[in-house]
């Protein structure tokens, strides 16, 4: 599929997937919580609408020490419950890990406590999924959470996903869970977001194998991601999407963004250029950080960059490091000559930073690679899977390939942690 240069996704700001939600959000980062509050009580009865906006809150940054304030006074309220639980599982994701616990228990404990405050919503079970699978509680606990908040909501995707990667944690068995998301697929009838598990099940599958070992210095996860996306995943992810997505009585509603990234995701993890460009078109600049940022190095916007570029035809490079290598990508592209490949690869090494181990502060310093390293010694890298990749470093010290866990410096955003398979000092 060849689409018209005006109509590739622009990207704007990243809260763009946040849509009409972005300036009360933007009112609640500023310390102004009322307004947002209000809104998530106008969703009553309309649970994916407020697992959107608890959603929103998670990937937000409201302030710890405001937020607490407003809370105090409203605890044991429902929406207050909810609002603060949300708020403890986004600053979790960016704690410390001394202090990670503490939010996780203190978000788990919100959202126990409203859970019995309003017996129809299913959406505080939805989110003390999402903090008890770090907090690793017995998988017959998180069942029971499960079962109950789906008899509330029978049809509720957001409250599925979460349960699905309950069975994905740790310790979680990947047969297991995709045979449990092919089973609520099969049940359902068509048209329903539902059916769409059997997507995140593979996709999840495929993270946990690629960002395994997180010091290993060889291609091992690579290869084991590989096997994740077999010519039947393939097929069977066509299948489910004209059943869910593409079908005539499919009803978009909040949680559908997230699916039509998620299915972007999968086309641009097996390369199907054309299915990729449709659903990008779809998508266009509402690129959600889930699951963009698992292909960005913890930067949803340059994961979603990249899939433009692949879609573009321009991503020759990306498909290389996807999939480990040309060999792979010779396979998975078939008809492409390996001359071209072997060209590809000489512009993807020509066409990154000369400038491995140049003191940066943000990836803007680093032209198409990445600034990484804890602040105040971070240095330029890119992306790579061969020593030989690391050759070119200006630097002090050698550098060689390891995938390994480090602080990503994103332009104009706070400092991340994230596992990366980059350019780093020799130990």
């Amino acid at each position: 599929m060849a689409l018209a240069t005006t109509e590739w996704p622009r990207l704007g700001a990243a809260s763009a997937w946040q849509g009409d939600l972005a300036p009360l959000l933007d009112e609640a980062a500023r310390g102004s919580f009322d307004p947002l509050a209000a809104r998530l009580a106008q969703t009553r009865g309309h649970w994916d609408e407020r697992a959107f906006l608890l959603e929103c809150v998670v990937h937000g940054r409201l302030p710890e020490p405001a937020l607490g304030a407003w809370y105090a006074p409203r605890a044991g309220q429902a929406g207050a419950e909810l609002l603060f639980g949300a708020a403890n599982l986004a600053w979790a994701r960016s704690s410390a890990a001394a202090d990670r616990q503490a939010k996780l228990i203190a978000a788990e404990q919100s959202f126990l406590r409203a859970f019995p405050l309003d017996p129809a919503d299913p959406t505080p079970g939805i989110f003390l999924l999402r903090a008890s699978v770090p907090l690793r509680r017995p998988q017959d606990a998180l069942g029971r959470v499960f079962a109950q908040s789906n008899q509330r909501d029978p049809a509720n995707l957001p409250l599925h996903l979460a349960y699905l990667d309950s069975l994905l944690g740790e310790g979680g068995d990947a047969s297991a869970a995709l045979g449990w998301a092919s089973e609520v697929s099969a049940q359902c009838p068509p048209g329903l977001e539902l059916h769409m598990l059997v997507v995140q099940a593979l996709v999840r599958t495929w993270e946990a194998a690629y960002f395994t070992d997180p010091v290993a210095r060889t291609g091992a996860n690579i290869e084991r991601a590989e096997h994740v996306l077999t010519p039947a995943a393939r097929t069977e992810v066509v299948a489910v999407c004209e059943r869910s997505l593409q079908h005539p009585s499919f009803v978009s509603q909040r949680s559908s963004l997230y699916l039509r990234n998620l299915a972007a995701f999968w086309y641009f993890l097996v390369a199907d250029r054309e299915r990729l460009a449709a659903e990008l078109q779809r998508i266009g600049p509402s690129y959600t950080p889930d699951p963009w940022a698992a292909r960005g190095a913890g930067d949803a916007r340059r994961g979603y960059s990249r899939a433009i570029d692949v879609a573009r035809g321009r991503g020759l490079s990306g498909l290389l490091l996807l999939v480990g290598g040309p060999k792979n990508a010779l396979r998975i592209a078939g008809g492409i000559a390996a001359a071209v490949l072997v060209f590809s690869l000489g512009s993807w090494i020509i066409e990154r930073p000369a400038k491995i181990g140049q003191a940066c502060k943000f990836d803007g310093d680093c032209s198409s690679g990445m600034c990484l390293g804890p602040i105040g010694k971070s240095y330029c890298s890119h992306e790579c899977t061969t020593d030989s990749q690391c050759s070119n470093s200006t630097g002090a010290g050698s550098y060689s390939c390891a995938q390994s866990k480090e602080t990503l410096h994103p332009t104009g955003q706070k400092p991340v942690d994230a596992i990366v398979h980059a350019c780093v000092p020799q130990l």
